[in-house]
């Protein structure tokens, strides 16, 4: 699910090579289970370290939840997280992204039947209004959005407000 990162995967193999070292250096080359001990807490301080060691690229910025509540949006560059507490559960790409939509057939004026297929061009500007603790937009919005349908439930908006009377009448 996460993203390969070899920083963290050196991070974590200099953390079990000074635990080892240090295992050796105190006890020697004997079978000495305080050994394995040092060995243990530097395999568990090496897994904390390299978890929480993030890096978003230039274009992403990273969502991340303190216990499921938005805390902040990090990038680009190097991050921490702590492991069990936080959580990225969305990598926001602010390059430009395009969507394309199949061909529907349509009539023109004159009714001749024609094949129209689009492309769109979307990029984000804000990530911080497109990120979950940010934007005031209901889920079913973005939904409609994000899975490439244009219309965006025009109805709710058109009757929401206009279906009301307003007291004063």
């Amino acid at each position: 699910m996460g993203k390969s990162n070899a920083f963290a995967i050196l991070i974590f193999i200099v953390i079990i090579g000074i635990g080892g070292g240090l295992a050796l250096a105190v006890y020697g080359v004997t079978a000495n289970p305080q050994s394995a001990w040092i060995g243990g807490i530097a395999l568990l301080i090496a897994l904390a370290v390299s978890f929480s060691i993030k890096i978003a690229d230039q274009w992403e910025r990273a969502v991340i939840l303190r216990l499921g509540k938005f805390r902040s949006l990090n990038g680009p560059g190097l991050f921490f997280i702590i492991p069990v507490i936080d959580m990225i559960p969305y990598w926001i790409d602010t390059r430009v992204i395009t969507s394309s939509f199949k061909a529907e057939k349509t009539l023109t004026k004159d009714t001749v039947p024609v094949n129209v297929d689009a492309v769109l061009f979307w990029k984000v500007l804000d990530p911080k209004k497109s990120s979950p603790g940010g934007s005031r937009l209901s889920n079913r919005h973005r939904v409609g959005f994000s899975n490439g349908s244009a219309r965006c439930h025009r109805q709710d908006h058109a009757f929401g407000h206009a279906g009301r009377q307003r007291k004063d009448q």
